[in-house]
């Protein structure tokens, strides 16, 4: 079983037009994850799903393959990266007539990650899936806690703790560590 790559870069943004083609550093945003996808050798293919021409044309000269283009009704910005995956995987399986052991996700607009950094959370979804570890991704420690930094309204409007560990915590050095959702891998 194979490892497909999906890069989701759609046309439209609501924060920054045009971002996934944008350049960076001399070159568009979106061939930054195709260029890490390209140098990780467990990656067997790599698609880009995307609903623009000219982010199509950009992803093909740079070595990422594009066997179809995403339907409109996925191309909203109300649409969820889960349905883009689904629709990735049914449409790679279709045409490229195979199975894939793992799904892997490379975020265009978070360029800053390794090759090493994508198979190392290869290797690590491996030796987990034994465990019943159905996915991994990229983290990191959060600057916001919720237990000591974050507050939000109760029913009345008063504001509370946004999380309780019990008694409430006073120090920093006591709050249980959290992460972010790093949207990298």
């Amino acid at each position: 079983m194979s490892i497909l790559c999906v890069i989701a870069a759609r046309g439209g943004s609501q924060g920054v037009q045009g971002k996934n083609v944008r350049p960076l550093l001399g070159k568009p945003l979106i061939v930054w994850s195709i260029e890490h996808a390209l140098a990780t050798p467990e990656l067997n293919r790599i698609v880009v799903s995307t609903d623009l021409e000219e982010i199509a044309v950009i992803a093909k000269r740079a070595g990422a393959e594009i066997p179809f283009m995403r339907p409109p009704k996925l191309s909203g910005p109300e649409v969820g990266k889960f349905q883009v995956w689904q629709h990735a995987l049914k449409m790679c399986e279709a045409i490229y007539r195979e199975k894939y052991e793992c799904l892997v996700d490379l975020d265009c607009t978070n360029p800053l990650r390794d090759p090493e950094d994508i198979s190392r959370a290869i290797s690590q979804f491996r030796n987990s899936r034994s465990r019943g570890v159905d996915a991994v991704f990229t983290i990191c420690k959060s600057r916001k806690n919720p237990y000591f930094t974050m507050v939000e309204p109760n029913a009345s409007g008063a504001l509370k703790m946004s999380k309780s560990a019990g008694p409430t915590v006073i120090r920093r050095q006591d709050e249980p560590p959290v992460y972010d959702h790093v949207g990298s891998i």
